[in-house]
């Protein structure tokens, strides 16, 4: 409520990322964070897969043709960027006085346009009826005459004096309603029922959970990875992929099912463009042996095979792209690896 479209809301606690889906919505930029990866997910989960209504900007064509069209003015000619922070088209609430429909001059207007019409009918009418009715005495039905009833051509000039009568005044209260001074509703801005809005790119990006950092005394990052045992001296700056290859090492990779659990014996570089390690695990593999003369079934013998991974690395802060994804699975296919394990942001 704060906010106007275009500005940048905070969100240091996101839950189930409703304050970012609104942000989205209402078209303000928006940085929700959470210590949660559930909530992460939920977030990102639910604004990825929004449908958003398409609000009129009011740096747009469409919405300088639309703001015309409610303020009954000639539409502007200035050039349009599609600046969201000019803001939307918003329905707005007439504060009708009488010193606003004084100065409206263009009653006036409508008035001497459909008195052309109806002055005719009227006279029309009052020859018809015998009657010297003035406007304001023309009844609005007709009174019953069950001696000699209307006829059609009468009937016909009443209902049509009343039509335009009422036409009249429903023009001079839209100019009234259009000239008088009014609030903007912000909450109802004008959408464009033909296009249907989605959430525009954006990043997710984390912190390691096994990297902890501290300052010392002169405020400068102490990074426990960097000391060296036995010395107050800090060791050469680790690189992000060192840190996820440390963290491999001792983590290992759990996969969806629980057995499924790949432990590194080696860990070593690789010279590739993507691929960046080589890990080498045991994997079991069941052999089918003969059993016994005459057993029906074979017996099954478990035997540990040694299994190579291309180990790829993703970009610390951002997504990793569908291509890098294909050109590393294409070199760890000419590698000869048995897997490849992306380390990314999807």
């Amino acid at each position: 409520m704060a906010t106007d479209p275009g500005d940048l809301v905070r969100d240091p606690t996101c839950g189930s990322g409703t304050t970012a889906y609104v942000a989205e919505q209402w078209g303000r930029r928006r940085i929700t964070i959470d210590t949660s990866r559930v909530a992460l997910a939920l977030a990102r989960a639910r604004i990825m897969g929004a449908r958003y209504p398409f609000y009129l900007l009011a740096d747009s064509r469409e919405g300088q043709r639309k703001e015309a069209k409610v303020t009954r003015s000639a539409p502007s000619s200035q050039p349009v960027q599609g600046n969201i922070r000019h803001g939307f088209v918003y329905e707005r609430v007439p504060h009708i006085t009488l010193k606003s429909i004084a100065n409206n001059a263009e009653i006036d207007v409508i008035w001497d346009q459909w008195q052309a019409k109806l002055e005719p009918l009227r006279a029309a009418l009052n020859k018809s009826m015998g009657k010297q009715w003035e406007e304001w005495e023309i009844p609005r039905e007709l009174p019953p005459n069950p001696s000699v009833p209307f006829p059609p051509s009468v009937l016909s000039l009443h209902k049509d004096w009343w039509q335009a009568h009422i036409a009249r005044q429903q023009e001079i209260d839209k100019s009234i309603a259009a000239k008088a001074e009014f609030e903007y509703l912000y909450d109802k801005p004008y959408t464009d029922n033909k296009k249907v809005r989605v959430a525009g790119p954006f990043t997710v990006e984390s912190l390691s959970p096994h990297r902890v950092l501290g300052v010392d005394e002169d405020d400068e990052l102490i990074d426990p990875l960097k000391v060296k045992e036995g010395s107050g001296q800090y060791a050469a700056k680790q690189s992000f992929p060192q840190m996820i290859l440390e963290n491999l090492k001792t983590a290992g990779v759990q996969q969806a099912h629980k057995a499924d659990r790949i432990t590194f014996t080696a860990l070593t570089p690789w010279p590739g463009e993507l691929v960046c390690a080589e890990g080498k695990y045991r994997q079991d593999e069941q052999d089918s042996q003969d059993g016994k003369k005459g057993s029906p079934d074979p017996v099954h013998a478990v035997n540990p095979v040694e299994k190579r991974a291309a180990i790829f690395i993703g970009p610390e802060f951002g997504t990793v792209q569908r291509a890098d994804l294909v050109a590393a699975g294409r070199e760890a296919g000419d590698g000869g690896f048995d897997v490849l394990i992306a380390c990314a942001f999807n």
